[in-house]
């Protein structure tokens, strides 16, 4: 047992990396350059970037990318490599299509995880064409709901996801890759923050109930759409009570957080993953439960 910041505790990458990556989404913190310098040969700007909740510096070096055999052209990427059990940990590589990143919890139990921020087409003598395919970090949480793009697409966006185009808050309606142009009406429409927390909340019915109800009424199960948190709140009334019982995407009981108002203790909070479920018991006179959802 360890209460990790406390005096005279040592915090190691590992704790540092457990808590970033609920803060921070993967990506570079500033945008960075890709220059063809002949043959297989590729310049890097310098990358200021954050994986599984490491945050990272790589300075402008020339990287010496794989290129194909035989004819015609063939895709190949760029991406950042950080291995724990290596004596260089942190490393930039390539690889030719089809590649998946591998993506440990290096945190925990894993070793490896890659991020890939380029994409290249190459013949078997040179590099011919190359895109950036990196996405920004992001803070997760109130006040970030979606990060700021351009058209065409800068980076990757999955259906139900947000982000902000020409000063608007979207919804992504479709899947979106990177280069992709941006069609309000198509693939984006436009909503706010506010519309969208209504939107959520009315699966979990928040409300406000002057009596008890039967609980077998009141059961209402919710499954998270994205990573967020479950907010129980029986504000300061000492008549108020709000209480959710918390599962895994199995349906597998986790937990239950709530209870009965008063002045000390009015609300309570934790932090769920996408696919788990929120299962209202109770609500009773100012008591609530809803959800705030830490959409990148």
């Amino acid at each position: 047992m360890r209460l990790i910041r406390s005096t005279g505790q040592n915090v190691s990458p590992s704790d540092d990396g457990r808590l970033f990556d609920q803060i921070f989404t993967d990506g570079l913190f500033a945008d960075t350059t890709f220059a063809m310098l002949g043959a297989n040969n590729v310049q890097i700007g310098t990358i200021y970037g954050d994986l599984c909740g490491r945050d990272f510096t790589i300075e402008q070096q020339t990287v010496a990318v794989a290129l194909p055999e035989g004819e015609g052209e063939t895709n190949g990427y760029i991406f950042v490599e950080i291995d724990t059990s290596a004596e260089t940990p942190l490393s930039v590589g390539s690889a030719l299509a089809p590649f998946t990143p591998t993506y440990e919890d290096v945190n925990v139990n894993g070793a490896v995880a890659q991020m890939i921020i380029a994409e290249y087409t190459a013949s078997a003598v040179a590099v011919t064409s190359i895109t950036a395919k990196y996405s920004r970090v992001s803070a997760g949480g109130i006040g970030s709901l979606a990060m700021i793009e351009s058209s065409p697409a800068t980076a990757n966006h999955s259906a139900g996801s947000y982000l902000v185009y020409d000063g608007v808050l979207y919804k992504v309606r479709s899947a979106i890759a990177a280069g992709e142009t941006l069609v309000p009406g198509t693939n984006i429409t436009a909503t706010t923050a506010g519309a969208e927390l209504t939107s959520l909340n009315t699966g979990l019915t928040r409300n406000k109930k002057g009596t008890d109800v039967d609980l077998s009424d009141r059961t209402t199960d919710y499954t998270f759409p994205t990573d967020g948190y479950l907010v129980v709140s029986a504000g300061s009334s000492a008549s108020a009570i709000a209480i959710a019982e918390l599962r895994d995407s199995n349906a597998a009981y986790i937990g239950t957080i709530g209870g009965q108002g008063n002045s000390a203790y009015p609300s309570w909070i934790t932090f769920v993953r996408a696919g788990m479920i929120a299962r209202t018991r109770t609500v009773r006179n100012s008591g609530y439960v809803s959800f705030v959802p830490l959409v990148s």
